[in-house]
């Protein structure tokens, strides 16, 4: 196939591009017929907060020590034979969930474990 010498061109169109992210989502809109454009930022979470219906009374904690041992087995059901959820060592606080019987308190650790102790082994501080 000959040549003439003419070069080729393509079809452009002279739109002037947007400079910033609202001329951007606006130009979205008109170029696509969207009617509502998103943005999220790159490493931002959208967070989502629900109000209760009911109001909430106030947490009171109550913060137990270890007494009578060294270390307390912390379990996964307020039972003598339940799995072994932590090892206690007496030195550390537990903060008090509920009280489930005369012989089981159900607790919380500093690192956020939760299970259950015998109360025999516990005081409040």
């Amino acid at each position: 196939m000959a040549t003439t010498g003419k070069k080729q061109t393509s079809k452009t169109t002279n739109k002037k591009k947007p400079e910033t992210k609202v001329q951007n989502l606006e130009a979205l809109k008109q170029e696509s017929e969207v009617e509502e454009v998103k943005v999220q930022e790159p490493n931002v979470e959208e967070v989502k907060v629900q109000e209760p219906n009911v109001e909430e009374k106030p947490m009171t904690k109550s913060t137990l020590k270890i007494i009578k041992c060294n270390f307390l087995n912390l379990r996964s059901k307020p039972e003598k034979n339940a799995s072994i959820v932590q090892v206690l060592s007496s030195s550390i606080g537990l903060d008090l969930i509920e009280y489930i019987s005369d012989k089981w308190v159900k607790v919380i650790t500093p690192h956020g474990s939760k299970g259950y102790v015998m109360r025999t082994y516990v005081a409040k501080v």
